[in-house]
């Protein structure tokens, strides 16, 4: 043995912020438009990030909002071609709001329901 790292890590689940709850059928895309309140005094830019990309479409990705100001977010689900039986009825999707650092502001959590 020459070299040897030994590496520590912590983690633990996410402070959820804000939750929702959408249903999807399957072959259909649903789309879904929620508010982010930007809650500093400083005009901010957000990046949003999801657990699920291959489910669901965020638009913007990246959010400019002013001090204190309100700007919308467009969420599509979209369950493609997967086969049915291979999806569990119910998803639980993390959005991660995260600041240009990639520091966590905010996660919001959203229940999906697949009407298959």
């Amino acid at each position: 043995l020459i070299h040897a790292l030994m590496v520590a890590t912590e983690a633990k689940t996410p402070n959820i912020s804000k939750s929702f709850e959408v249903q999807v059928q399957t072959g259909l895309t649903c789309q879904k438009k929620i508010l982010y309140t930007n809650p500093y005094p400083t005009a901010r830019s957000f990046y949003l990030k999801s657990t699920h990309p291959w489910l669901l479409d965020i638009i913007p990705e990246r959010l400019d909002v002013p001090e204190n100001g309100t700007r919308p977010v467009g969420l599509t689900f979209d369950i493609g071609t997967a086969p049915a039986a291979s999806l569990p009825r119910r998803l639980e999707v993390l959005v991660f709001i995260n600041d240009e650092d990639e520091k966590t502001e905010e996660c919001f959590r959203i229940q999906v329901n697949l009407e298959i």
